[in-house]
């Protein structure tokens, strides 16, 4: 707790003071109670501030105290006002960039486990329940002791023992929140839980909302939706419940502290042991001091809650990742593009390896094709060049550099990766290209848009360049999303390029402008190509045929078909004949340098 309010003390500390300055105005009430109804109504004059007042000029004293504590209450409250806005959205602020920073340094495994809702909303609603623990509960109570310490201060000097009868129930209110708290944090906890699962479910639904409708799963999601919002409906009543039983013992215990305050004052005034005045301002103190005790039990749930929401948010932050630089890591010069992996295995769980003993090498400019049936391991090991995983076992070495040796920035800046499905961002079509490389300027997004085939399209859209894309692209069809990730990729300008089977879900036409641009792209470029579809490596330099995670031959694409061996049977399947019948154009150029 102490570690988490101590980066914001002073701002903390100036809405401390404001919040006390204001709690120090409303005790103003009850002696000025005192003054009405032992002097002014009894038509008593009395001295205050070293002066004889009479009992109208008293009466107009006490209301012009009154007025004066009235107004500077209210100059008081909106202060309150902006230094708890001012540090609770500086909370907000700082919690919500520590995390998407922290989040944005995990490794790709963090988030094959994880629904991209979930780790939202942590960011959004949990940071917003921590916000309170600072300025809707740590200034709150801080200011309710100090008023309880003041107020027991004062009760007991006027009558010790009215004050004693007062603060008889104190120890059941403590008892009755300690009780509670461990329930209440349970309950936070799990109500956080199931609201992170509607905002996963929600994220993941919307993001897919055309898969839904062409399948006319929506009464499907609809049913889906209700039972996990129902669980969170479920969760928050049992939550309240909890938070207004407490509530509930805490208001009747303040109605018996009231009820025996009234029989023992009038007690002592019947006995002529207290007089009148004396007991409106023991009654009014009495607000005071039950006031600070009642808001501990309506502040039981926001505490709970937020601890809740502060668990989980530490818990994110002290997340490690699974690739992290070392001590002292080396910044990468421009490379070549050489690149050596060295008998690399690799798992995503323990004893389920993905890779077995890989072992290649790939010269400067080289074409490198990688095959094999569907689960085989193909993107992992280019993924493993991006260091998105770190291998279990073996070395990976670019230009000799050992990569776990270098910087992920100055590794990543030199490779650039094209997708099966390239993602673009909201926002328009040359800030998407731009994304390539920092302070692009427009004539350069020019000429990369043009190598990518793409400048023709991009300009008969009524707005060009400054056409809005739509989130994850969609005002565009798949062949121009993925001349815009080419383009973005030759702004980059990489020594290694990746293609993930970059031409797989295009059109014929599109293929055609797609592979003419990759052709210029792949220029002066060591290239891993991931293919499926074996017609788009055949010129490639070294083609890896993967099973099961090993490389089970390495050849040209003649070469391997003369074998007969696993690479022979892929063709045949893809392409229904024997290898010498296939009619393939082995003419279908890949740059070679």
């Amino acid at each position: 707790m102490v570690e988490f309010v101590w980066p914001y003390k002073w701002s903390v500390a100036r809405l401390l003071v404001i919040s006390i300055a204001i709690t120090l105005l409303a005790l103003v009430l009850p002696k000025a109670l005192r003054y009405v109804f032992d002097y002014v109504l009894k038509g008593r004059g009395a001295t205050l501030f070293g002066r004889e007042f009479q009992p109208a000029g008293l009466r107009n004293l006490i209301v012009g105290i009154l007025a004066s504590a009235a107004l500077l209450q209210g100059l008081g409250t909106y202060a309150r006002r902006m230094a708890q806005t001012f540090v609770g959205q500086r909370i907000v602020f700082d919690l919500r960039f520590t995390l998407f920073h922290h989040l944005q340094g995990l490794s790709a495994s963090f988030y094959d486990k994880r629904s991209t809702g979930r780790v939202m909303s942590r960011i959004l609603t949990d940071v917003d329940e921590a916000r309170n623990l600072v300025t809707g509960v740590a200034v709150t109570t801080i200011v309710d002791c100090f008023r309880l310490v003041f107020v027991v201060a004062w009760m007991l000097q006027e009558n010790w023992e009215m004050a004693l009868v007062a603060l008889a129930i104190a120890p059941f209110y403590v008892y009755t929140f300690y009780s509670y708290r461990s329930r209440l944090r349970v309950a936070s906890i799990d109500l956080q839980a199931r609201k992170a699962i509607v905002s996963g479910t929600l994220q993941e639904r919307l993001s897919g909302i055309r898969v839904v409708q062409s399948f006319t799963r929506e009464k499907t999601e609809d049913r889906r939706l209700f039972s996990q919002a129902r669980d969170v409906f479920d969760r928050a009543l049992q939550r309240a419940s909890l938070g207004g039983q407490l509530n509930a013992i805490a208001t009747c215990m303040t109605g018996v502290g009231m009820a025996s305050i009234v029989w023992f004052g009038c007690t002592k005034f019947l006995a002529g042991q207290l007089s009148s005045g004396a007991f409106v301002e023991f009654y009014a103190l009495m607000g005071f001091l039950y006031g600070p005790l009642r808001d501990l039990s309506d502040l039981g749930e926001t505490i709970q809650g937020a601890l809740g929401a502060l668990d989980r948010i530490f818990g994110l932050l002290s997340t490690p990742t699974a690739v992290e630089e070392k001590p002292g890591a080396i910044a990468l010069p421009r490379c070549t593009g050489h690149v050596r992996f060295e008998h690399v295995s690799f798992a995503y769980r323990q004893g389920e390896a993905v890779l077995h003993d890989v072992d290649f090498e790939a010269q400067r400019g080289q074409v490198i094709a990688v095959v094999g049936p569907s689960g085989s391991g193909k993107t992992t090991l280019v993924h493993l060049i991006l260091r998105f995983y770190d291998p279990t076992s073996g070395r990976i070495f670019i230009d000799g550099y050992d990569i776990a040796d270098a910087t992920l920035f100055s590794l990543r800046q030199q490779i650039g990766i094209v997708s099966q499905d390239p993602f673009l961002f909201s926002g328009t079509i040359e800030e998407n290209i731009g994304y390539g490389r920092k302070h692009a300027s427009h004539e350069e997004v020019i000429a990369a848009a043009k190598a990518a085939n793409a400048h023709e399209f991009i300009t008969s859209l009524p707005e060009g360049y400054r056409t809005e894309v739509g989130e994850r692209g969609v005002r565009l069809s798949g062949g121009q999303k993925q001349r815009i990730a080419i383009a973005r990729a030759i702004l980059r300008d990489p020594a290694i390029l990746i293609l993930d089977e970059a031409t797989s879900s295009v059109d014929s036409k599109s293929e055609n402008l797609i592979q003419s641009a990759l052709d210029n792209l792949m220029l002066g470029r060591t290239t891993f190509i991931v293919a499926h579809r074996l017609s788009t490596i055949m010129k490639a330099d070294v083609i890896l045929v993967m099973d099961e995670g090993r490389i089970v031959e390495t050849g040209r694409h003649a070469e391997l078909l003369v074998k007969g061996g696993f690479y022979a049977s892929l063709c045949r399947e893809q392409f229904q004949a024997a290898p010498e019948a296939l009619g393939i154009d082995l003419t279908s150029s890949f740059p070679h340098n």
